[in-house]
């Protein structure tokens, strides 16, 4: 693998925020999800391959947080909650 990137937009939302499940109240545990993403493919184009002042080449390993409900097991995304939330 030719390299790592991690994404995290807010990290007080992602990492102090207490988040409920929508539909049943739960609170919310976070979970980290990755993505390896080769640097020539057609999906890399939505992706952010620079580091510094270099380009990563060949199979990028892209990770960010996603937040699951442990009761009815959905998978929401910080942006998707904040929608939800209001």
């Amino acid at each position: 693998m030719a390299g790592s990137a991690f994404f995290c937009k807010d990290v007080i939302g992602t990492f102090f925020k207490k988040h409920y499940c929508p539909d049943c109240q739960t609170r919310l545990k976070r979970k980290k999800v990755y993505k390896v993403v080769n640097s020539e493919s057609e999906e890399a184009k939505n992706y952010d391959f620079s580091l510094l002042r270099f380009q990563m080449k060949g199979n990028v390993r892209f990770s960010w947080y996603e937040f699951e409900c442990p009761s009815c097991q959905k998978q929401y995304t910080l942006e998707a909650l904040r929608t939800l939330e209001g």
